[in-house]
C-alpha cells in the first residue's frame, strides 16, 4: 500500500495520525489502543470486552472528516 502514499509518507504514518487525532478528542487511551490494534499497557486493561460499538463511534466520528484526505488515496 505504500505505493498509494504521496512522497515522504507511510501507511504506518496513518497509525500515528490516527492515535494523534484520538488523543485530540480526548478519547481514552485504552479505547484508543482498541482501535488502532495496540497492545494494553496493563493488566486491569486487558479485563473485560472493551468499549462497545457506540462509544467507539462517539470518540472515532470526531476524527473522520480530519483523516480523509489520508485515506482518499486507498478508497480510490
Amino acid at each position: 500500500m505504500n505505493n498509494y502514499c504521496e512522497a515522504g509518507a507511510t501507511v504506518h504514518g496513518i497509525r500515528h495520525a490516527f492515535r494523534d487525532r484520538l488523543r485530540a478528542v480526548e478519547a481514552p487511551v485504552d479505547l484508543i489502543d482498541q482501535l488502532g490494534g495496540w497492545s494494553v499497557k496493563s493488566v486491569g486493561m486487558s479485563y473485560g470486552d472493551g468499549y462497545d460499538m457506540w462509544t467507539a463511534h462517539h470518540h472515532s466520528s470526531h476524527i473522520c472528516a480530519d483523516m480523509a484526505p489520508h485515506f482518499e488515496i486507498v478508497l480510490r
